[in-house]
Protein backbone atom coordinates (compact mmCIF):
# COMPACT_ATOMS: atom_id res chain seq x y z
CA UNK A 1 0.00 0.00 0.00
CA UNK A 2 2.94 2.29 1.16
CA UNK A 3 4.52 1.73 -2.11
CA UNK A 4 1.81 2.00 -4.92
CA UNK A 5 1.36 5.45 -2.98
CA UNK A 6 4.88 6.62 -3.35
CA UNK A 7 4.50 5.92 -6.70
CA UNK A 8 1.26 7.28 -7.99
CA UNK A 9 1.53 10.03 -5.38
CA UNK A 10 3.59 12.91 -5.96
CA UNK A 11 5.95 12.30 -3.11
CA UNK A 12 9.43 13.44 -2.17
CA UNK A 13 10.19 10.96 -0.20
CA UNK A 14 12.67 8.81 -2.28
CA UNK A 15 14.66 7.42 0.33
CA UNK A 16 11.35 5.36 1.31
CA UNK A 17 10.76 4.19 -2.49
CA UNK A 18 14.31 2.91 -2.56
CA UNK A 19 13.95 1.20 0.20
CA UNK A 20 11.37 -0.54 -0.88
CA UNK A 21 12.77 -1.20 -4.44
CA UNK A 22 16.02 -2.52 -2.56
CA UNK A 23 13.86 -4.99 -0.26
CA UNK A 24 12.09 -5.93 -3.01
CA UNK A 25 15.35 -6.77 -5.33
CA UNK A 26 16.51 -8.88 -1.94
CA UNK A 27 13.09 -10.77 -1.80
CA UNK A 28 13.25 -11.64 -5.74
CA UNK A 29 17.25 -12.75 -5.34
CA UNK A 30 16.48 -14.92 -3.15
CA UNK A 31 13.81 -16.51 -4.78
CA UNK A 32 15.86 -17.01 -7.84
CA UNK A 33 19.03 -17.99 -6.54
CA UNK A 34 18.81 -19.58 -3.07
CA UNK A 35 18.54 -23.03 -4.04
CA UNK A 36 21.38 -23.24 -6.24
CA UNK A 37 24.02 -20.62 -4.68
CA UNK A 38 27.21 -22.41 -4.33
CA UNK A 39 28.65 -22.70 -0.30
CA UNK A 40 31.44 -19.76 -1.29
CA UNK A 41 28.86 -17.66 -1.43
CA UNK A 42 26.43 -18.82 1.31
CA UNK A 43 28.31 -17.47 4.46
CA UNK A 44 28.04 -13.67 2.90
CA UNK A 45 23.84 -14.65 2.51
CA UNK A 46 23.62 -15.69 5.67
CA UNK A 47 25.21 -13.00 7.27
CA UNK A 48 23.28 -10.48 5.46
CA UNK A 49 20.15 -12.24 6.61
CA UNK A 50 20.57 -12.40 9.77
CA UNK A 51 21.50 -8.80 10.26
CA UNK A 52 18.07 -7.85 8.12
CA UNK A 53 16.18 -9.88 10.35
CA UNK A 54 17.20 -7.82 13.35
CA UNK A 55 16.73 -4.90 11.38
CA UNK A 56 12.73 -6.46 10.69
CA UNK A 57 12.25 -6.09 14.87
CA UNK A 58 11.41 -2.27 14.38
CA UNK A 59 8.65 -2.19 11.63
CA UNK A 60 6.64 -3.87 14.44
CA UNK A 61 6.18 -0.49 15.74
CA UNK A 62 6.46 1.34 12.65
CA UNK A 63 3.37 -0.38 11.90
CA UNK A 64 1.39 -0.19 15.14
CA UNK A 65 2.18 3.74 14.96
CA UNK A 66 -0.52 3.95 11.92
CA UNK A 67 -2.82 2.01 14.06
CA UNK A 68 -2.39 3.72 17.49
CA UNK A 69 -1.24 6.77 18.19
CA UNK A 70 0.76 7.56 21.50
CA UNK A 71 3.80 8.42 22.90
CA UNK A 72 4.55 5.00 23.78
CA UNK A 73 4.40 3.35 20.39
CA UNK A 74 6.43 6.37 18.56
CA UNK A 75 9.45 5.89 21.48
CA UNK A 76 9.22 2.28 21.41
CA UNK A 77 9.25 2.64 17.58
CA UNK A 78 12.29 4.90 17.83
CA UNK A 79 14.13 2.63 20.60
CA UNK A 80 13.59 -0.37 18.65
CA UNK A 81 14.81 1.63 15.43
CA UNK A 82 17.89 2.83 16.97
CA UNK A 83 19.12 -0.52 18.31
CA UNK A 84 18.08 -3.05 15.77
CA UNK A 85 18.77 -1.12 12.61
CA UNK A 86 22.07 0.77 13.93
CA UNK A 87 23.60 -0.28 17.23
CA UNK A 88 23.23 -4.24 16.40
CA UNK A 89 23.99 -3.20 13.09
CA UNK A 90 28.13 -2.08 14.03
CA UNK A 91 29.31 -5.62 14.68
CA UNK A 92 28.27 -6.86 11.29
CA UNK A 93 29.20 -3.67 9.32
CA UNK A 94 32.79 -4.32 10.80
CA UNK A 95 32.51 -8.15 10.68
CA UNK A 96 31.83 -7.66 6.59
CA UNK A 97 34.50 -5.13 6.75
CA UNK A 98 37.61 -6.39 8.37
CA UNK A 99 36.74 -9.68 6.34
CA UNK A 100 36.41 -8.48 3.08
CA UNK A 101 39.82 -9.63 1.72
CA UNK A 102 38.54 -13.32 2.87
CA UNK A 103 35.32 -13.08 1.72
CA UNK A 104 35.17 -14.64 -1.56
CA UNK A 105 31.94 -15.81 -3.99
CA UNK A 106 30.62 -16.67 -7.29
CA UNK A 107 27.61 -15.65 -7.95
CA UNK A 108 26.96 -11.88 -9.31
CA UNK A 109 23.87 -11.91 -7.26
CA UNK A 110 25.92 -12.49 -3.98
CA UNK A 111 27.37 -9.14 -5.14
CA UNK A 112 23.44 -7.45 -5.52
CA UNK A 113 22.39 -8.89 -2.25
CA UNK A 114 25.81 -7.25 -0.62
CA UNK A 115 25.33 -3.92 -2.13
CA UNK A 116 21.82 -3.73 -1.52
CA UNK A 117 22.30 -4.43 2.42
CA UNK A 118 25.20 -1.95 2.08
CA UNK A 119 22.48 0.70 1.10
CA UNK A 120 20.40 -0.30 3.81
CA UNK A 121 22.49 0.19 6.17
CA UNK A 122 23.13 4.20 4.73
CA UNK A 123 19.47 4.24 5.01
CA UNK A 124 19.32 3.42 8.29
CA UNK A 125 21.65 6.05 9.40
CA UNK A 126 20.25 8.60 7.77
CA UNK A 127 16.40 7.51 9.32
CA UNK A 128 18.53 7.41 12.75
CA UNK A 129 19.73 10.74 12.44
CA UNK A 130 15.94 12.10 11.46
CA UNK A 131 14.25 10.41 14.39
CA UNK A 132 17.23 11.86 16.87
CA UNK A 133 16.77 15.10 15.73
CA UNK A 134 12.92 14.55 16.09
CA UNK A 135 12.75 13.15 19.08
CA UNK A 136 14.63 16.24 20.39
CA UNK A 137 12.78 19.05 18.98
CA UNK A 138 10.19 17.46 20.45
CA UNK A 139 11.78 17.47 23.84
CA UNK A 140 13.34 20.58 23.30
CA UNK A 141 9.28 22.00 22.81
CA UNK A 142 7.80 19.98 25.52
CA UNK A 143 10.53 21.34 27.99
CA UNK A 144 10.14 25.15 26.79
CA UNK A 145 6.20 24.93 27.30
CA UNK A 146 5.97 23.30 30.69
CA UNK A 147 9.22 26.50 31.73
CA UNK A 148 6.23 29.01 30.26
Amino acid sequence: MELSRLLFARSDRYDMLLHHLVCLMLVLLVVREWEALPSADLTIWHVIWASISRMLASNVFLNLRHLYSSRAITGAFAFFFIVGRVIQQIPVALAVLENGDTLHWERTSTSLVLAGWLLLQVLNIYWAILIVRTTVRKLIRRKSAKTE
